[in-house]
């Protein structure tokens, strides 16, 4: 994947920003105790079965992310996307050190930290998109199924969740109804604050 090197310090502002909401987020979402992403709740169980940290193996996974993207489009690994995975990994894991003493009760403070969380990591992943940077591992393989099997990233987008949702509560993590929730709105959401990012981009370039 071509990284655009115009406006490169502006994109590299966005790309990092945007890293750094998605990690605050996550942690936002997991401190709620009302359901995390399918993919966060099957990391946060392999912590609590086999130890190490959730950006252990978010990196983990996302070597199995790129090694299937590989094998179905038939193109060579895009190790590039490692990076990104790496720099999300450490800031989930930095945040973690701040929120992973806090719980929060009762049902109604958790929906609304929840939707805190969700709107955090909305617009980490609508900023880090429109950096032309290289995408998230999971991210390469959504686009990677929708362009192998011609179905739409929305569709792309269930399926992953939906696996990850599935290996979460075989792993007994943290899945919730906040899960279901945020398979059904978080795309629209990210999409929302990618068209906002990209109008600030815009302007900031000019």
């Amino acid at each position: 994947m071509a990284i655009n090197t115009k406006h490169w310090k502006q994109r590299s502002l966005f790309f990092l920003s945007g890293l750094l909401f998605i990690s605050l987020g996550i942690n936002i979402t997991i401190s709620s105790g009302f359901g995390v992403g399918g993919w966060d709740a099957a990391d946060i169980g392999m912590v609590n079965h086999f130890g190490m940290s959730i950006g252990f193996w978010l990196n983990a996974f996302s070597c199995i992310y790129l090694l299937i993207s590989s094998i179905l489009v038939k193109e060579r690994l895009k190790l590039e996307c490692f990076i990104t995975s790496i720099v999300l990994g450490f800031g989930i894991d930095l945040w973690n050190i701040i929120f992973s003493h806090i719980h929060i009760e009762p049902v109604y403070l958790q929906l609304l930290v929840f939707l805190i969380g969700i709107s955090c990591t909305s617009l980490g992943a609508g900023l880090y998109l429109v950096s032309d940077f290289p995408v998230n591992p999971i991210d390469h393989m959504m686009v990677c199924i929708s362009e192998r099997f011609h179905i739409s990233i929305a569709v792309s987008k269930y399926i992953v969740e939906g696996s990850g949702m599935a290996l979460g509560l075989l792993l007994k993590g943290p899945v919730g109804i906040g899960t279901i929730l945020m398979i059904l709105v978080f795309g629209p959401m990210i999409q929302f604050f990618k068209n906002k990012s990209e109008v600030l981009l815009q302007k900031i370039c000019k």
